[in-house]
């Protein structure tokens, strides 16, 4: 695989961004669709039988043409039906169209949630190209959703312009000719729809930005620096600027396309007026019935709205498959890496351990790789500790070890099979994590900590033991409904936790599994004071012990060496390498990084 495939993905079929398009637009709701298509066929048609009935009528009064009772009548009816169901059919179609529309919204946030969380790994999240997409879609959600209605006027509007054509031809055949003009419409109104859509997607990193920006402003968890450090003035004046570069990148494109349009309008305008100038001598001269004017002249505005609604059909038609074309590539992406993710069954119990030979990890558009040729074994049963300064590595590797990453370079071995064989899944649900960057769930607290282990979100039992080991049983405790508290200030009768409270029930998650094969704890007492590091210490040891039990391996990521020098095996890095490897007492009598490190700590509690 080359590595543009490996980080956009693989290049979808041609026939995915149609059948993602069909789809999108008749799965939501398949007889509503129906239903509103038929109605608005209807309604779109009867202003035309309406132009006939006129033109029946007045060639009837006249007496040119077929001018007959007969004709009178059918005039008559095709006027008054056709006026009549243009009133009458829209009260019973606009309901039917804001269901179908609420049901697309629905179906669309859904998809892209599901597809977005379900690529197994995290690289997309960090890559541009995958980031700008997601964010792209996500700007053209709403439009996305309303996919179903688009498409029934994509197909009435084909049909309508049918109808029109024929009308034309039926007056004259020369007339025929009408509709090429409005062609130039249609072909305006592509080019200016091309250039707007090019436009949006420049501008979608900017769009980012501002909502990264306006969620820095308007999140809880960012009150306090934003407001001790000055930002509540940079924020929106970044946001400001970000939005007018924004801002005048698409009234460009848009002025651009106004050009075009005009100049299309105005050519439609003169050549339909030489045509009406045209019938009016026909008629003038007995070469033509009266009521050809009427239709011509009627028809006139109707043929500018459909030129304008095959343009707007074109231009959104455009829009729409660039939209789905962009849905593709996510999809197509989703689908490879879910597809890389089969595998194998991963071994109930580790009997030799985890070994990495010459693995090597860098980063979507980095120039210096994250990791290079780590050669290391954590053996089964033990506990293993990752030290390093920050950008040594250390959660880089962690990652790689529960495949939120693929390596770049070499291969992770878990007793004799390859890891890369291993169904993801199947191999998270045999690991743990806790991190320092924890997720706040603001759910009930049962949930909050049920979610790390999902067969058992409902166990209490299992829940309270959770708890117990993440040192979290006082913090639920304290809660006036106990795990059924509502947890964040944001809900009604929600409560906020501290920062140190938070991350004693992300660590109780973590707890929820209670022997995987791998469990990971990277900087699991950066919020917590030194009485419940300590805690923590013998919850850790027992933790190991537990994992121990399936020979799973405990990986401890941390910055303090009074909980790191516990492990059986203390791993350092620098600078993306593996440098030293041994017990506290070996690599203290080594004298090399990881004592002198161990020695600044130590004067720094002194």
């Amino acid at each position: 695989m080359s590595e543009a495939e490996r980080v956009h993905g693989q290049k979808p079929s041609r026939l995915l961004p149609l059948r993602l398009w069909l789809t999108a637009g008749f799965a939501p709701s398949p007889k509503l669709t129906c239903v509103q298509l038929v109605l608005t066929a209807v309604r779109a048609l009867a202003p035309l039988a309406a132009l006939v009935g006129v033109k029946l009528v007045i060639d009837a009064v006249t007496g040119g043409g077929a001018g007959s009772p007969a004709s009178m009548h059918t005039g008559a009816a095709l006027l008054i039906g056709g006026f009549a169901l243009t009133v009458l059919i829209s009260p019973v179609l606009d309901p039917i169209e804001a269901t179908v529309n609420d049901r697309g919204q629905v179906y669309i946030h859904r998809k892209l949630m599901s597809l977005v969380s379900g690529i197994p790994g995290v690289a997309h999240h960090e890559n541009p190209v995958q980031a700008d997409r997601v964010a792209y879609l996500r700007g053209r959600i709403g439009n996305l959703g309303l996919i179903g209605t688009g498409l029934v006027a994509a197909l009435v509007t084909g049909l309508e312009v049918a109808a029109t054509f024929g009308l034309l031809a039926g007056v004259r055949p020369e007339f025929f000719a009408l509709p090429v003009l409005g062609l130039l419409r249609v072909w305006s109104g592509t080019v200016a729809g091309r250039w707007e859509q090019d436009a949006r997607q420049r501008v979608a990193v900017h769009r980012r930005m501002r909502t990264s920006l306006k969620a820095i402003a308007t999140a809880p968890r960012h009150g306090v620096e934003v407001r001790t450090s000055g930002l509540s003035e940079l924020l929106p004046d970044r946001h400001r600027r970000l939005l007018a570069a924004e801002r005048e990148e698409l009234i460009q494109a848009g002025s651009r396309g106004l050009v075009v349009e005009l100049a299309a309008r105005l050519a439609f305008g003169l050549g339909y007026a030489a045509a009406i100038v045209y019938i009016v001598l026909l008629v003038r001269n007995g070469h033509a019935p009266a009521g050809d004017i009427a239709l011509i002249v009627l028809l006139a505005t109707r043929v500018d709205q459909t030129a304008g609604s095959v343009a707007g059909q074109v231009r959104g038609t455009a829009r729409t498959w660039r939209d789905f074309k962009a849905y593709a590539d996510l999809v197509t992406y989703a689908r490879h890496n879910r597809d890389r993710a089969n595998g194998a069954q991963p071994p109930s119990t580790l009997q030799t351990g985890i070994t990495l030979s010459g693995v090597g990890f860098t980063y979507p558009q980095a120039d210096v790789a994250a990791l290079s040729d780590v050669n290391l074994y954590l053996p089964a049963g033990k506990s293993v500790a990752l030290v390093g300064e920050n950008g040594a590595g250390k959660s880089t590797l962690v990652k790689l070890l529960l495949r939120l990453y693929e390596p770049t370079a070499g291969s992770i071995r878990i007793d004799t099979g390859e890891l890369a064989d291993v169904d993801t899944g199947k191999w998270r649900a045999s690991t743990s994590a806790g991190f320092q960057d924890f997720d706040r769930f603001e759910f009930r607290a049962s949930d909050t900590v049920g979610v790390g282990d999902l067969p058992r979100l409902q166990d209490v039992e299992a829940i309270r033991h959770a708890l117990a080991r993440g040192d979290a049983t006082d913090v639920v405790t304290h809660l006036q409904a106990g795990l059924d508290t509502q947890l964040g200030a944001a809900w009604t009768d929600g409560v906020d936790l501290s920062v140190g409270q938070w991350q004693r029930l992300a660590l109780a998650r973590s707890f929820m599994r209670r022997t995987p094969l791998l469990l990971v704890l990277d900087e699991p007492t950066a919020a917590l004071d030194a009485e419940a590091e300590h805690a923590l210490l013998e919850r850790f040891a027992r933790a190991s012990g537990a994992a121990g039990e399936v020979g799973g391996i405990t990986v401890l990521v941390s910055h303090r060496f009074s909980t790191v020098r516990m492990a059986d095996l203390i791993v350092v890095l620098d600078k993306g390498r593996v440098v030293e490897v041994g017990d506290h007492d070996q690599l203290m009598t080594a004298e090399g990084l990881y004592a002198e490190l161990f020695a600044l700590q130590a004067r720094a509690y002194t």
